[in-house]
């Protein structure tokens, strides 16, 4: 009577238990094992509450029978109650020693308190019940794995699930271990066998999620997410890490829709928002950014972040006004849209309205950024002292680490316009500061791997390739913002090694790509996003001679200027990159090594390289950007360079050969490591 019952369950069959449990009752309905049985068969398809009130009624009519207290004991587990789980388990073994599953459940008790030894010592008492029973396996496994023992961990899991194949706890724990040992395809089919036998198991199902994307499968771990938020379409997180697969897939339009569908639910991610944003922008698509900022306000009409996001659109145009009249609506006496309407007075050069919206504004609160920043503007040219005081005091306030970065760059570049050189290059090279024995903030700088082996005679060599290389110190988001319209251009590997083609932040293992070259991998990469390789520009935040070697008939389009005038732009104003500050002599010897790849090249492959340089954009951008298109094969104007800068008055840059002033101080030693670099360049000494 009770065999088929337990065979159903073993079976992971709770439909099967279920039926079978209720037809034996309807014979015996005061049968405490059946009620028991019934209980276990319900709460394995989920019905909780059916379930209590079966697990109850066996432990009224049966008080001391210890598997039901082990039931119990495991529900409170699940629940989170642990001390409650410990007194049923406890009194469960201490009725029947031989209750394997009481020594499984107080080990698990003493892992999660961090007590490893305790809980082997349990695990050691259950041996003399059962050495190789799976529920003790398991255990046994997830200690080894708690103390990096992956080895035995695989050993004894592998052994429990030889004995029940259709236990999902099991292939999910074994998921565990391949993942930490670092085979993440092997890791995505365990919980791929542990979802068929538990198609609900949620943290199955985002772990697959995660070892899909280690096993560079974007989309299938994107079909995995979305079939997740069918289901869970509220969590907010979800559509966060959809928007980067899909922006890794080249996905412009689906990242787009998955960064809304996150706000939506949070709006408060300025992080996102910022995304969200940079996305528009470089698609040229601010009436598409009106409309999707206008959607997410209709349902959050509260939200800081997204009115001054809303605003920054139209903050010099004639619809600025509306936008602050639908803010002031929704807000009344929002102090965050005075803000706002002092720092569009300033841009459109009212300043005696902006400057007396400003002072009101931090009398009612004294600790308004924007509102001082408002004031640096209007005293710059007015009283540079008042402003540059302002400004170290705004320094010495707790605020962000990037806040305190833009605070420098303003500082110093008004040092610089009052020709304080040594002043503004100890602003800007000092916020980068850390105490001794700390490592700067930012990513360590990437070495330059030499030239792979010559490529075989049948090796694709990149001819369908456009490369865009952006070194640090040089106004690269300007211009893709000017190009980007005329074709997609992929910054994702500024930040992410998720495309692992050895052309990005992971380079190849072997040091080279071997002789059949990059293109084979590159080209799966972007086919593997849904992507055409000739159809879009790859931004490279690095090159050496191995990626040039790898892809030598590749187009590469390359962003400078002065060598020395990058590298003082690079300290005053950081980079797309991020790339730790350090010594300026270590950022000069980095950059002219860089700067050495770029000049083997315009001599081996002068056809396939074209310069667009700094000082030309400053001049007179459109011909420059032309030509750069033109080079690239692409089709259209590009966008307004000036445009693409920002407002006048907000942009951080310095004029074309301003390194001269800073030639006699700090920088000297690294200036004379960049001459060669610049001299072979073209420019002068």
């Amino acid at each position: 009577m009770l065999q088929p019952i337990q065979d159903a369950l073993i079976r992971n069959d709770h439909d099967a238990a279920i039926r079978l449990a209720r037809e034996a009752l309807a014979g015996m309905p005061s049968s405490p094992d059946l009620l028991h049985l019934l209980a276990l068969a319900l709460l394995g398809k989920g019905k909780q509450e059916e379930g209590e009130d079966a697990l109850a009624q066996a432990i009224a009519l049966a008080p001391h029978r210890g598997a039901f207290l082990i039931t119990r004991g495991e529900l409170a587990f699940a629940r989170g109650k642990y001390d409650s789980a410990h007194e049923d388990l406890k009194a469960a073994i201490e009725q029947d020693p031989n209750l394997l599953a009481g020594y499984v459940g107080l080990a698990r008790l003493e892992m999660l308190r961090g007590d490893l030894d305790a809980a082997e010592g349990r695990v050691k008492y259950g041996r003399r019940v059962d050495p190789e029973h799976p529920a003790l396996l398991r255990i046994e496994g997830e200690i080894a794995m708690a103390r990096g023992d992956l080895d035995t961990a695989l050993s004894v899991l592998d052994r429990a699930v030889r004995q029940q194949p259709n236990n999902p706890e099991l292939h999910f724990d074994l998921a565990l271990v391949f993942q930490r040992r670092g085979l993440p395809a092997v890791a995505a089919q365990a919980l791929r066998n542990a979802l068929k036998l538990a198609p609900h198991m949620r943290v199955a199902q985002r772990l697959l999620v995660t070892v899909l994307l280690d096993a560079n499968e974007p989309q299938a771990a994107q079909e995995q997410l979305l079939q997740i938020l069918q289901r869970e379409p509220g969590d907010a997180g979800g559509w966060t890490l959809l928007s980067r697969i899909a922006m890794g897939l080249g996905n412009i339009a689906g990242c787009e829709q998955a960064l809304l569908q996150s706000l939506a639910l949070e709006p408060e991610q300025p992080a996102l928002l910022n995304a969200l944003m940079e996305l528009w922008e470089r698609a040229n698509a601010r009436d598409r950014a009106r409309v999707g900022l206008d959607a997410l306000l209709q349902q959050h009409a509260q939200s800081v972040s997204l009115w001054n996001a809303r605003f920054s659109l139209d903050v010099a145009l004639p619809e600025g006004e509306a936008v602050l009249k639908r803010w002031r609506d929704a807000q009344p006496g929002s102090l965050d849209v005075e803000e706002a309407t002092a720092q569009r007075a300033n841009l459109l050069g009212r300043r005696d309205e902006a400057e007396a919206i400003a002072r009101a504004l931090l009398e009612k609160d004294p600790q308004r950024v924007g509102a001082e920043l408002v004031l640096v503007r209007a005293e710059r040219e007015r009283d540079p002292e008042a402003a540059l005081a302002r400004l170290a005091a705004l320094a010495q306030r707790p605020l962000n680490t990037g806040l305190l970065r833009g605070i420098a760059s303003l500082r110093g570049m008004l040092l610089d316009q009052l020709d304080r050189p040594d002043e503004a290059f100890a602003v800007w090279l000092g916020v980068h500061g850390v105490e001794p024995g700390q490592s700067p903030l930012g990513l360590p700088l990437p070495g330059f791997l030499p030239a792979g082996p010559e490529l075989s005679a049948d090796a694709p060599r990149g001819a369908e390739a456009r490369l865009f290389w952006l070194p640090p110190g040089t106004p690269g988001g300007a211009v893709l913002n000017c190009i980007g319209p005329l074709m997609p251009c992929l910054v994702d590997r500024f930040n992410s090694s998720e495309r692992a083609d050895g052309l990005g932040p992971l380079r190849p293992q072997a040091g080279h790509h071997g002789e059949q070259g990059a293109e084979h991998l590159w080209r799966q990469q972007l086919v593997g996003r849904g992507m055409q390789p000739e159809r879009v520009i790859d931004v490279l935040p690095h090159v050496d001679a191995e990626i040039l070697s790898a892809l030598p008939e590749a187009r590469l389009l390359v962003l400078i200027g002065d060598p020395r005038d990058m590298l003082l732009g690079w300290i005053a104003f950081g980079s797309l990159h991020n790339y730790a500050i350090e010594s300026p002599r270590r950022l000069a010897s980095w950059l002219a090594e860089a700067l050495s790849v770029l000049q083997a090249r315009l001599q081996n492959a002068p056809a396939l390289t074209h310069v667009l340089r700094v000082e030309d954009l400053a001049a007179n951008a459109q011909p420059a950007l032309l030509a750069a298109a033109g080079f690239l094969g692409l089709e259209g104007e590009p966008g307004d360079y000036m445009t693409a800068r920002g407002e006048p008055g907000t942009v951080l840059d310095l004029a074309p050969g301003r390194w001269r002033r800073y030639a006699e101080g700090e920088l000297a030693e690294a200036f004379a490591l960049l001459a060669p670099a610049a001299q072979a360049l073209g420019y002068a000494p």
